[in-house]
């Protein structure tokens, strides 16, 4: 059934759009000097796409846009160095417009930014982190946006902790679990999402555990965000594409507090070589649209498939 669905939803955004979609060549700009060696020629490539429009817009109109919103949801695949840098751009040319207050990077805790004080060496910050030591890609593909972040003048600060305790999963509860339902059939995609996200190798009775601590941080990201919004500024927050999807992820934490209206959530997306039409791209995050307010579209980085890559599975 599952399958059926997805066929339908296939044929839906062909004929939809794959006929009325105008394609132009992207603006110049932040799309120049790409670093992803593989698809740049490929037609959505630096694109821009206004979900709630259907149609592209250009980089001057995105920024023009962001900037009236007071928390920014800034996506990202996290190994690829392109999306890195088009968000260190947009900082960068942010900031000019309006003070940004704070950046929160979702590969911080919150409160690790007190670890900084006054240092705005991005190579001294790697160390005071510790930065190899947490699981992530190389700090080199991260430190453009600490330099855009130090360039700002903004605040640096976590939105994720490593491990939610107890105490932290009531509050949480209370604040925002409690007030967002998830009906079967998104909860089910989400753990089908899980299982192949993890090449299939975690055991079925374990991904309900994992999706529960996927929305403990959802929530505290929010609540990281809604706290931070507090000392005045823009608030930014780097993470996943997957924390900032307005289906499931902060998005629905922020509204659950009654804030809707003054977030925006812009995903980074890597190009298939199959897909020519942005609305077909929701067939791969399972959902019936884009799950974002705007997407930007690169080139891929690693065309590998990580499953293949790590596991040696197809």
């Amino acid at each position: 059934m599952l399958k059926f669905r997805i066929c339908l939803l296939w044929l839906f955004a062909f004929f939809t759009f794959g006929c009325h979609t105008v394609l132009r060549p992207a603006d110049n700009g932040l799309n120049s000097g790409w670093i992803s060696a593989h698809y740049r020629s490929h037609q959505l490539s630096g694109r821009i796409w206004s979900v709630q429009e259907r149609s592209f817009i250009s980089e001057r109109a995105l920024l023009k846009r962001i900037q009236r919103y007071n928390l920014l949801l800034l996506g990202e695949k996290h190994d690829n160095p392109d999306h890195h840098r088009l968000r260190s751009e947009l900082l960068r040319k942010l900031c000019k417009e309006r003070p940004i207050g704070t950046v929160l990077f979702e590969q911080l805790a919150p409160g690790e930014g007190e670890k900084l004080g006054k240092i705005r060496d991005p190579d001294r910050i790697a160390s005071i982190l510790d930065w190899k030591k947490r699981g992530w890609p190389d700090f080199k593909f991260y430190k453009p946006l600490f330099e855009a972040a130090v360039g700002c003048r903004a605040k640096i600060d976590g939105a994720k902790t490593r491990r939610v305790d107890a105490k932290q999963q009531k509050q949480l509860q209370s604040s925002y679990l409690s007030k967002v339902r998830e009906d079967t059939n998104l909860r089910n995609l989400r753990l089908k999402e899980l299982k192949e996200s993890h090449c299939n190798m975690v055991p079925e009775k374990i991904l309900p555990k994992i999706l529960k601590r996927q929305k403990l941080w959802d929530a505290e990201m929010a609540d990281a965000l809604i706290k931070k919004s507090r000392s005045g500024g823009q608030v930014i927050l780097l993470a996943g594409n997957g924390h900032i999807r307005k289906d499931y992820g902060v998005p629905r934490y922020l509204e659950a507090a009654g804030i809707k209206n003054s977030f925006l959530s812009l995903a980074f997306l890597e190009v298939r070589p199959e897909l020519k039409s942005p609305p077909a791209y929701s067939l791969t995050l399972y959902a019936q649209k884009l799950p974002y307010d705007y997407v930007w579209f690169t080139p891929v980085y690693d065309p590998v498939d990580p499953c293949r890559k790590y596991f040696g599975r197809k």
